[in-house]
C-alpha cells in the first residue's frame, strides 16, 4: 500500500497519468524514489509499477530496458547497496531494560514477557503481536490457547507466518526454562497468564491487566514501551526495531554453540536470510584466529 501511494503521489506531482509510464518519466521516477530510499526500496518499489502495467494490460515498462538499468546502475553506485540493519538486542542490554520496568505493572510484566519470548523464539514481531484489538484474528495470530506449558519450559503452537501463507504446516517453538533468572520465558509468560486468565474464548497471547478489563499488547504498544526504555538508557531508539530482538536470540544461539541449521528451524528461516542477521562476537572470531593457527602450526611440525 505505501509503495503505490507513492507512485500515485509522483504521478500527482508531475501531472502525468499513471499507466502507461514512459522511459523519460519512469527514470524522473527513480530519481524520485532515490532522494530517500536505499537502493534496495527502489527495487521495491518499482514492483508497483510493473505490477499497475500488467493489471492495466500494458507491457512491463523495466522489462529489457536498457536505459532504466543504467540509471538503476548508476543509483546503486551512488547509494550503494548495503541494508540498513537494527542493531541486536543482547542480554545486557535486555538486563538494563528489565531494571526500568515496574514489576508490580501487569503491562510491564506482559512487555518482558513479550521481550523474553522474541529473544528466544526468533520469531518476527508480526507473529508475537497484534497491530490492533480490531485486527486480531485468531486463525493468524497467536492465542494465550497456542502456550503450552511442560515441566521443560513452554512450547507455542505456530499456524501462521510470513513464511506459512496457507495452513501447509504447523509449528512447536519450545522456549526454555531458567530457574531462578529474570531471563526465563516461560516464569514472564506465566505471570501473564496469572495477570489475565485464559478465557473461553480466544484472546492474544500478550495481554495486560487494565483496571478491570485486560486489553491485548499491541505492536504500537511494545514500540513504544520499547523506545521509552531506550531512551532512559540513553540509547537512541531509532537503532532497534521489534526486529532486533529477532537478530539478537540467533546471534546469541549462534555464540552458545548452536550450528546454523538448527537456529534456522528454530526462527523459521525458509532460505539463508537469517546468516545476514547473524552477529558473530569478537571471541568467535579470535576462536577462528586461534584454531587456524594452531593448525597451521601442527601442520608445519608434523611436515
Amino acid at each position: 500500500m505505501t509503495q503505490k501511494l507513492a507512485y500515485f503521489e509522483f504521478s500527482n506531482k508531475v501531472s502525468i497519468q499513471p499507466v502507461p509510464l514512459s522511459q523519460a518519466d519512469l527514470g524522473r521516477y527513480i530519481a524520485y524514489l532515490s532522494r530517500r530510499l536505499c537502493f534496495s526500496s527502489v527495487r521495491q518499489y518499482l514492483n508497483v509499477v510493473r505490477l499497475i502495467h500488467v493489471e492495466a494490460g500494458f507491457a512491463n515498462p523495466l522489462d529489457g530496458n536498457w536505459y532504466i538499468s543504467s540509471i538503476l546502475k548508476g543509483v546503486r553506485r551512488v547509494k550503494g547497496d548495503s541494508a540498513s540493519q537494527k542493531l541486536p538486542v543482547t542480554l545486557p542490554l535486555l538486563r538494563d531494560i528489565f531494571k526500568r520496568l515496574n514489576v508490580l505493572s501487569s503491562f510491564d510484566r506482559s512487555f518482558w514477557a513479550a521481550c523474553l519470548v522474541a529473544f528466544f523464539s526468533f520469531f518476527r514481531k508480526s507473529n508475537l503481536l497484534i497491530q490492533s484489538p480490531e485486527s486480531f484474528d485468531p486463525s493468524r495470530h497467536l492465542c494465550a490457547s497456542d502456550a503450552s506449558f511442560t515441566q521443560d519450559g513452554v512450547v507455542l503452537t505456530v499456524r501462521w507466518s510470513k513464511v506459512i501463507q496457507f495452513k501447509e504446516r504447523t509449528l512447536e517453538i519450545p522456549l526454555p526454562q531458567v530457574p531462578d533468572s529474570l531471563f526465563c520465558p516461560s516464569t514472564a509468560l506465566l505471570s501473564v497468564f496469572l495477570d489475565c486468565p485464559m478465557p473461553s474464548s480466544p484472546v492474544p497471547l500478550f495481554r495486560y491487566k487494565d483496571g478491570l478489563r485486560h486489553r491485548p499488547l499491541t505492536q504500537m504498544l511494545f514500540t513504544s514501551k520499547l523506545q521509552s526504555c531506550l531512551v532512559e538508557l540513553g540509547i537512541g531508539p531509532q537503532n532497534y526495531s521489534g526486529h532486533s530482538f529477532r537478530r539478537g536470540g540467533a546471534s546469541f544461539a549462534m555464540q552458545c554453540g548452536l550450528p546454523v541449521d538448527l537456529i534456522k528451524i528454530q526462527g523459521d528461516w525458509s532460505s539463508n536470510a537469517c546468516e545476514r542477521y547473524l552477529q558473530p562476537s569478537f571471541g568467535l572470531r579470535r576462536q577462528v584466529a586461534v584454531t587456524l593457527g594452531q593448525k597451521a602450526k601442527d601442520y608445519f611440525t608434523n611436515a
